[in-house]
């Protein structure tokens, strides 16, 4: 019988939530709360849900604000990002080297990283390779609290 290591979405008994099992460990089957099976548990004793605060679209270099500052947020902040080709088409890889992007553009070892920022909001930042003064790659992000 196999395991069921990551589980995401919403447990019959637990409610939403995200479980990483560590191996030989059920993260579907398991109670959820066992630091001894689990590498992150949503069930964690202590632990609040990890909620979706934020979503939409946005160019690199454009600032993804929260918010408040980071010490009065009351939860880590977590940025997810892709790149786009367009407002409904995924870029293919977030790092364009030797091949293109899959919609026939080369980006010639470009590389998007991203940067939290503290401040009176707290903001994200994604850049292309270092460069915060470049704008030119669409993305759709989601930033969760966990």
């Amino acid at each position: 019988m196999s395991t069921c290591r990551v589980f995401a979405g919403i447990h019959p008994s637990r409610g939403a939530g995200f479980w990483v099992a560590k191996p030989g460990f059920d993260a579907y089957n398991n109670d959820g709360t066992s630091r001894d099976q689990f590498y992150f548990s949503s069930s964690f004793p202590g632990r609040v849900p990890i909620r979706l605060i934020a979503a939409g679209q946005a160019t690199t270099n454009q600032a993804i604000y929260l918010p408040n500052s980071l010490g009065n947020l009351g939860y880590t902040p977590v940025l997810v990002y892709r790149p786009m080709t367009g407002t409904n088409t995924e870029r293919q890889t977030n790092y364009y080297g030797v091949t293109n992007d899959g919609a026939g553009g080369s980006y010639s070892g470009t590389e998007l990283f991203n940067r939290l920022y503290d401040g009176n909001p707290a903001y994200f930042g994604v850049y292309i390779n270092g460069n915060t003064g470049s704008t030119g790659v669409l993305i759709k992000f989601w930033i969760f609290a966990i």
